[in-house]
């Protein structure tokens, strides 16, 4: 496999989570890739198949960002490859989120994601500023 090949599963995978198209999310995810995260939340559909990440298996009251990306503005990620090998492709990408009191989220984050027998297979989000996003998510709305 190519960086070219990793670099097309990864940002296909961006392009089907912008578009909220859990087919295809489905056909790139590996059967047995994994999430890990750390304190922020991801939308349940993001992952296919019933996986979800234990930090949302333990804590079930922390919201997802779904509802907090209702228009394309702020589900849209500008993801841009910034290093790739064949196994691993490395994405600055923006995080963004509005909530009902109309305040905005819109940090880069950068990731670590993993390809394997030609499926998305790892993904690792590091979060520039994870305080901002908890607060951001925790917030009373």
């Amino acid at each position: 496999m190519s960086r070219t090949t990793s670099t097309d599963i990864v940002m296909a995978a961006f392009a089907a989570v912008e578009r909220r198209d859990e087919r295809r999310l489905a056909e790139l995810y590996h059967p047995q890739g994994r999430v890990p995260l750390a304190a922020v939340p991801v939308p349940r559909w993001v992952l296919p198949r019933g996986r979800r990440p234990a930090s949302q298996r333990q804590d079930r009251l922390r919201p997802g960002l779904g509802p907090l990306q209702p228009t394309r503005r702020e589900r849209r990620m500008d993801p841009g490859v910034v290093a790739a090998t064949d196994k691993e492709v490395v994405v600055l990408w923006h995080q963004r989120g509005v909530r009902p009191d109309s305040q905005r989220l819109d940090m880069d984050t950068l990731g670590l994601y993993g390809v394997r027998d030609r499926m998305f297979a790892r993904a690792q989000m590091f979060y520039f500023d994870t305080t901002a996003v908890l607060r951001f998510l925790q917030q009373p709305q």
